[in-house]
Order: structure tokens, then sequence, then C-alpha cells
């Protein structure tokens, strides 16, 4: 606020685009309706335009006639005298291309009757000799070479006097342009918000000493300290979704540099969500962690020390430090960043299923101590921009909640909506289970890329300099260790997401060699935390090495049940009383024949000991337990699954083998059977292929074939090369389902093997050369892993080429345009001899149908399904009028599912009518022209989410 009252603004915060957007707001408003405003690209030296009458400059003497608004930003101002210099330049030389373009009789562009110049520079306003008389001097010279009948300048302070008088404007670009302490200025920038500045400040202070650490922070560390986030964290790469496909070399990056921009539905924008999607332990809530901290920096980067409190000030001061080496850009846009565990919304849904959004909201920031509800923070949304990271959609295991939650989100985006609200979301989710919840419509996707050796290496590294700060050799001594295990294809492989080298960098401080499968990494990493707690002096360490078997058990039974409860409705933040762990622990030393009081005391002891000192299992909420890392909770579910007698063990294989919630802990458990119980191999290869018998839906989307390729990018069979071209075998069958995903998949585990194991390359070869026979799907499936091979991991057989070159030539036309949306969707370019071999209409424009135009053709294909009894005729003619009333998939998505999941859990014959529904989906999958490949595609998935989805699961017995 300056001394005459009037609020001063920070317009170079801006940025060109946004004070572009910003004299188009105003223009709007000073000028009145008939304004034109144009959006980026080439706008013939214009940001807006005007016609007829306006209310400018007064409405004695308005402006009457064509006019014309240019902006002039300037990235780095001066002072005044230089800053009018700057300008003059720039407007002499706009007023030369406009005379030059009216000599040269260039376009259709038409001549202004009058021109405003806005700028964000400060001009010195003296008379006679200050840069505003400068400037107006110029551009009285400017409007008679131009014939122009009006002109005006909108320099800085004349802006900012715009800003008082438009509130609207003001609120929508408040978080950009104010200077200093943002939130400490709410009054004067947003009035109606102002009451809500303290909780809020104090709320943002309180998540950043929350954020502080990262997960697993104390894993390995001798000394107990857990490690900072500002010190560890890496922004991840990833790559987009859409066609042709983007490198994005940083994600937080990213998310910042969209989140510069001013994103309320009234200026005409694009929806600006992302949804980052990643496998276990790449980092995604770190992620999202760690976007939340950098704007909470922001936010209180101006604040004085003292008000935050001495632990706050400290870290805000190192985590401003360490940010500073992610080489990030500026955060303009100061958003009001908040973190939601979807699991935890989830359950509150179950347990209130009227609860928006907006409420939940309201009770987590009440929880942390502010005291705000439902109408504070409609008034904030509207009142300012908004980060929301939505942690964790795939641990929302039940349909049901899966579908509130997702529900509550849209509520969520229509109260948005109808406040003209600039929030940012950014949700996150594992692939396993994911159906596009969120609409590629609305949410641009972006896959979490594999950590490249480098990469993993400068990872480690940083670990190793946080965790031995104090000695210089051991930092060099671990860093050396984990680049020779990166530089090592066998365990290189093992080191692909921040997770995995967290576990390796904490081994290889132990051990010089590295585990070489990922059953065997997480093994040797508790056997790392069990023997670095034994190895301490003191009775606890005692009780551990002499009660190993009894904490063991704890913790696998523990893990097992915590999964089964996160499958059901209301129960899926896995937490268990802290009164229940007991009651487990001295359960099990009953059966074990210890007696009475003793057992009671040896499993308060264990309880203890496994919580505070083991550190796997963490008190989470108040009197309630739980597993921080999710991929700990499922390794330790994985040893509870295959514990036991044989037929026991592959029966609860058998029962998870299609559930996307028990995917993770099902491979684990495979890897397990690989490493500990060799005469289950066999067992295992025989599950996987009859999991694909197992009725029509399962032959149509081929599970056990699925479960065969994670087995392979899991490494399963490293040390055992028959059983490698077994599961390579099953994994091939993938083929038959046509192009996909899945079979860029396929390509990325099979290179490797196919180097290394002359078995796996004749298979190749061999399933290769079959499909390329193939005049259906199975021969477009071909060109797209020859091609994923040949452009994707630099040609390295020279098998590849030739062999594309042979299928590509002997294409149908069918499969020819089923290529050309291959090229489409994943941006490849496939050779093609002949290419003028079909010279009639080529595929119409050239564009896949992955989602808002994908249900119109689907609708022509469900008519022509076969019908032959009276439940399947109506399950058909459901499914038509679904199709017929959306255009979109996710909203398809949603109807399909509300409708089935709860017929599937009723009794006959309302099960077998959803049966009948899921069998006409599958159906249609396999009767679309090939060109329709992305449409069978995506009803594949559907179908196999659908079915997986109420698939039985286990019973916590």
């Amino acid at each position: 606020m300056r001394q005459d009252g009037e609020v001063d603004y920070d317009l170079a915060r801006l940025g060109t685009r946004e004070f572009e957007h910003l004299v188009q707001g105003l223009a709007v408003q000073v000028l009145g309706a008939n304004v034109q405003v144009f959006g980026d690209g080439r706008d013939g030296g214009r940001e807006a335009t005007f016609d007829g009458m306006t209310r400018y400059p007064n409405s004695h003497k308005p402006w009457d006639g064509y006019g014309v608004v240019q902006a002039k930003f300037f990235q780095r101002p001066r002072d005044p005298a230089a800053n009018a210099t700057w300008l003059i330049t720039e407007i002499s030389a706009e007023a030369e291309q406009w005379l030059d373009r009216r000599r040269r009789e260039v376009g259709n562009t038409r001549r202004p009757e009058y021109m405003i110049f806005a700028t964000n520079v400060v001009l010195s306003p003296v008379p006679g000799v200050g840069g505003i008389d400068k400037v107006n001097d110029v551009l009285e010279t400017v409007a008679a070479a131009m014939g122009l009948s009006g002109w005006a300048l909108w320099h800085h302070d004349q802006i900012c006097r715009f800003l008082d008088g438009h509130a609207n404007i003001r609120r929508a670009y408040a978080a950009l342009t104010t200077p200093g302490d943002v939130l400490s200025r709410l009054v004067d920038l947003v009035p109606e918000s102002a009451r809500l500045g303290p909780s809020l400040i104090r709320h943002v202070t309180k998540s950043m000493l929350a954020g502080e650490y990262v997960r697993l922070d104390q894993a390995g560390d001798r000394s107990d300290h857990p490690l900072p986030l500002s010190q560890v964290a890496i922004d991840l790469p990833a790559v987009t979704v859409d066609a042709p496909p983007r490198q994005i070399p940083a994600v937080a990056t990213f998310v910042v540099n969209r989140g510069n921009e001013v994103w309320r539905p009234s200026t005409g924008c694009a929806s600006p969500h992302l949804v980052v999607v990643g496998g276990p332990g790449q980092g995604k809530s770190t992620l999202g962690q760690l976007i939340c901290q950098i704007y909470r920096a922001a936010l209180l980067a101006d604040r004085p020390a003292h008000s935050l409190g001495p632990r706050a000030a400290a870290l805000l001061t190192t985590l401003s430090d360490g940010l500073s080496g992610l080489d990030l850009p500026p955060v303009i846009s100061r958003r009001w960043p908040i973190q939601v565990d979807l699991s935890a919304y989830g359950d509150a849904l179950a347990a209130d299923k009227t609860e928006s959004l907006l409420a939940y909201l309201a009770s987590e920031v009440s929880r942390a101590g502010e005291r705000v509800d439902v109408h504070d923070m409609r008034m904030w949304l509207r009142n300012w921009p908004w980060l929301l990271v939505l942690d964790g959609l795939d641990e929302v295991a039940a349909v049901s909640s899966r579908s509130a939650v997702t529900q509550g989100i849209d509520e969520f985006l229509v109260d948005a909506a109808d406040l003209d609200a600039d929030v940012l979301i950014v949700a996150t989710t594992r692939p396993q289970g994911y159906a596009e919840q969120f609409s590629p419509i609305y949410y641009q996707h972006l896959e979490l890329r594999l950590l490249t050796v480098e990469e993993a290496v400068d990872y480690g590294q940083r670990l190793a300099q946080a965790r031995h700060a104090d000695a210089p050799h051991r930092i060099d001594e671990v860093t050396d260790r984990v680049r020779a295990a990166a530089t090592e294809h066998v365990t290189a492989r093992l080191m692909q997401s921040p997770l995995q080298v967290t576990i390796m960098s904490l081994l290889l401080e132990r051990r010089s060699r590295a585990p070489r499968d990922r059953y065997t990494l997480f093994a040797a990493y508790y056997d790392t935390i069990y023997g670095r707690e034994v190895a301490k002096p003191g009775p606890t360490a005692a009780l551990l090495d002499e009660q190993r078997v009894h904490v063991h058990a704890l913790h696998e039974a523990v893990a097992l049940r915590l999964h089964i409860q996160a499958e059901r409705n209301g129960e899926a933040q896995s937490l268990l009383a802290q009164d229940e762990l007991l009651r487990m622990a001295e359960g099990r030393l009953l059966a074990e024949g210890h007696v009475g009081a003793v057992a009671s005391d040896l499993a308060h002891r264990l309880v203890k000991a496994s919580t505070h000192r083991l550190v796997l299992l963490v008190p989470l909420r108040q009197s309630a337990v739980g597993f921080e890392v999710r991929s700990l909770q499922e390794f330790m579910a994985a040893r509870a699954i295959t514990a036991g007698d044989t037929d026991g063990i592959l029966k609860r294989l058998v029962r998870i083998a299609c559930s996307p919630h028990w995917r993770n802990t099902w491979l684990l458990a495979a890897g397990r059977l690989f490493t500990d119980r060799e005469h289950m191999r066999s067992d295992l290869m025989t599950l996987i292929e009859q999991v694909d018998h197992d009725g029509m839906i399962n032959s149509i989307t081929l599970p056990g074939a699925a479960l065969a390729l994670d087995l392979l990018h899991d490494d399963v069979a490293i040390r055992a090369p028959h059983f490698q071209a077994m599961i390579a075998d099953r994994a091939l069958r993938l083929l038959r389902l046509g192009p996909g995903d899945h079979i860029r998949q396929l390509a990325q585990a099979l290179m490797p093997m196919y180097i290394e194991n002359a078995r796996v390359a004749e298979l190749v070869k061999y399933s290769i050369d079959l499909a390329g026979q193939s005049s259906g799907r199975q021969g477009v499936a071909a060109v797209h892993l020859l091609t994923e091979w040949t452009q994707h991991t630099g040609g390295q057989t020279e098998w590849a080429q030739n062999c594309l070159v042979r299928v590509v030539s002997t294409l149908t036309r069918q499969q020819h345009d089923a290529v050309i949306v291959l090229e489409n969707v994943y941006g490849y370019r496939v050779p093609r001899l002949a290419e003028d071999k079909f010279d009639d209409q080529m595929l119409s424009g050239r564009t896949s149908s992955r989602a808002s135009n994908m249900i119109g053709a689907l609708i022509d294909i469900a008519t022509d399904l076969p019908s032959h009894e009276d439940l399947r005729e109506r399950a058909r003619h459901v499914l038509l009028e679904l199709m017929d009333h959306e255009t979109s998939t996710a909203n398809f998505d949603r109807k399909i599912t509300a409708l089935v999941i709860p017929l599937m859990n009723a009794q006959h014959p309302e099960n077998q009518f959803a049966l009948a529904l899921i069998e006409q989906l599958a159906q249609l999958s396999v009767l679309c022209e090939l060109r329709y490949w992305p449409q069978a595609d995506y009803l594949r998935k559907l179908v196999r989410e659908l079915s997986e989805r109420t698939s039985a699961g286990l019973s916590v017995n």
C-alpha cells in the first residue's frame, strides 16, 4: 500500500503472455463490450480491437470507431528514463510496421482510427522532461503519421489505477501482481477474504512443516535422522500420453509453468488439469508433496521470520535453498496448495455420502487448528488461485468409493466454474486398474518415465550426501557402488524408480553387490533394517533377535489384513487400531504356547519394538498404525499369501490374479516363489495359462498374458532362462489383441531378453513372423512392436528392421488404415515401401477415436451384436441407450460402472444381466474394424476393469 492509500502492483511478475491477457481483460472493462480479444499467436500487432461506440476516455467525448490495443511488456524494467527510451523504440518500430503495411497494402489489415499502447514499465511524471511526456510526444507524431483520431498510453501507474477500479480483474491477477507478503495484503486485494488471511497463513505454515520429510525417511539411517525433502527431492521426468508423445524433462517445472497462467473459465482457456500416472514407487506422492512445498515456500517467502515461529522460519530457509538446486522457474502465480489423500476422501464419503470435496477440504483445514467452513472455502476459491493435488486414485479400491470420489471431484469443478475460480488440479494414480476416470478431454495425462542410469546415480548421490554429510569418504563409497549397480544391466532394471534407488542405496551401504530381482530387493531391504536394529545394544535389540519369527509373522499378518481392508468401501486408508494390533500379537503368542500375562507382556514389547524401531509399521493417526510406504505393505502381504502349503498358496494366487488392487502384491508373491519356492515355478506357469481360459471374457482380454508381461518387467526369472522363455511365450500372446499400450510395454520388456536369451529370441521371431502373416489385428500388432523396437530402442537388431519392412509390404488395405491410426496415436513414422499402394481415399482425417468421438462408432457396431436370448437382447439395448446419450468415454465409463457394479453384487438374475452386459462389451471389442483398434483397446480395458473390480479378492480369515 502506498502512502496515498492506493495499492501498488508488481506488473513485471506477469510475463509477456499474462500481461497481454491482463491488458485484454482491462480493455473489455474500460472500453466496453464491443472489444474483441485475440488469442496466442500472430495477431497483426493487436492484443485486442474495438469497433463502434466506447465509454473511453469519458462519457462526454467517447471514442467511436475502429481501434487497436497493443501491449508492450519489458521483462526487466529499469529506471524510468531507460524505460522511456525502450518504450519509444518499441512504439516507433510498431508504428513503422503499421505504416509499411499501408504502403504495401498487405493483407486485409484495417486501418485503425484509435490506438492504445499498454505497458508494464514505470515512467517519470515530471512535466516536460519526464518519460510520460516524452512518450506522449512520440505518440502524437505517430498519430499524425497514421491519421489517428485518438490515442492513449496506459503506463504502469495507469494500469494500477484501472486495477483499483475493477475488482474482478484485480482479483483474477492478485496472486501474480502483488509484491511482498501477499497473504498479509488480502485486505487490500480481496477485502471479502481478509478474515481468512491469518488462518490460511497458519495452515500453509503448518502444512510446510508436515511436508518437511520424505516417506521412508528413517529407513536404514543409523542415526535415525529423517531425510528432508529439500535435500533429496528430484524433479521427475515424464512423457505425455497425447499424440505424438512429448518428453517432459521435469514434471514439477511443467506444473509451475502451467500454474503461472490464469485459468479462470471466463478467460475462455482450455482445461489446465493434469493426471500423473506412475507405477509403484515411482514417486507420485512425493512429487505431489514437492509441488505443494514449492508453492508453500513461494507464499511464505516474504513473511517476516518472527511471524512464522523459529522452526518454520528455519525450514523455509533450508527449503528455499534446496529448491533452488532443482532449476525451477519462478513461481509467479502464488497459488494456495493443498494435497488430498483420495483414499481418505473415499472413506469420508463412505461415512457421509453427501460430503462435498469443499466440505472435506474445510474439515481438513480445520483439523490443523483453523476454523473454516464451506462458505469460507467457496469464498477463498473464488478470490484466490488454487493448486489442488489429488493423490492416489488407485488406492481407492472399492468401485463404489471410486465412483463417489470421481463424482465428488466433478461436482467440485462445477462449483469452481460457478465461482469463475482459477484452480489447477494435479491428480496421481497407478496405471493398474486405471480406466481414464479422469477424462483425457479435461485432463492432460503424463506418464512418469523410468529413471535413466545418469538420473538414478544422481539421485543415489543426493541420498548419500544427505545421509553422510559429515563423512565425505562414505558419500564417495556409496555413490561408486550405486554407479556400479546402475551400469550393470541386471541390477540397472532395479534402479528405475526413486523408491528402488532409495532402497538400493541403503543396501549398498552395507553390502558391495546389489540384489538382482524386485522381490529380493525388498527382502534384502527388510533384512537390512532388521539387522541394523538387532546390532544395536540394549534389551530391544535382544528382543528383536530372539523373537524374529513372531515379528516377521506380525508384519505379514498386519499387511495382509490392511490390504484386504483397503478393498472395502470406507477403509481405503489401511489403518489398524493399536488395540487390534496388540490383540493380533497376543493371539499369535497364545497360539504358539505362551500363556496369560507372559503373552500379554511380550505382545506389548513386540508391538513397541515393531512400530518404534523397525519403522515399517508406524503410527499414522492417533491410536492407529499402518505402513507409510504402500509398496512395503504389499511386500509383506506377498509374504503372507505365499506362506503355508502349495495348494493354499495357489488358491490365493488364483483368487487375486485378476485384481488390480492386488497386482503388485501378486507380482511380489510370484517373485518369492521363484526365489524361495522353486518347486512351485511350473505351477505358476500353469496358473497363468489357465487364467486366460477361465470364461469368455478372459479369453478376449487375456489377463494371464498381461500378468506374464508384468513378470517379465519384474525379472522374476532372471536366474532361470528356461522359465524366462516360458513367461515370454505367454506374454507374446498379447499380439492377439492388436496394437495398443500393451504392445509398447511388451517391446520394452522383450528387447534385453532377445539379446541375452537365445530361446526368447527364437520365440520372438516365430511369434512376429506368425503374426505378420495374419490379415487381422495380429499383423498390425506386429508392425507396432517392430516399430517400437526400431524407433524407441535404437534399432538394435537388423532382423527387426528387415522384418518390419517385410510385414509392412504385405499389409491389406484394412491393416494399412490401422497403421495410419497407429502413426497418429503414437507419433511414429512407419516405413511403407509402396506409398501409392492404396491411392484411393486414405483414412479420413488420419485421426484416432480415443475419446470424444468413440461412442458414435460403437453404436453402429453394437447394433449388429448377436442376441439369442432375452437377457442378452436386453443387455444390448441398454448398451445402445447408454452410448446414444453419451459423447465421451468418461461419462460412458461412469454410467456403465454405476449400472454394472451394483448388479454384480446382487442376486440372480441381476447378477447374470450384469455379466451379459460385460460380455456384450467384450464382443464389441472383437467386432471393431481394424482401423478402430483404439476403440477395441478401450473396450478391452473397460471390460477388464469391470470384471477385475468384481473379482472376489481375499477375506481376512
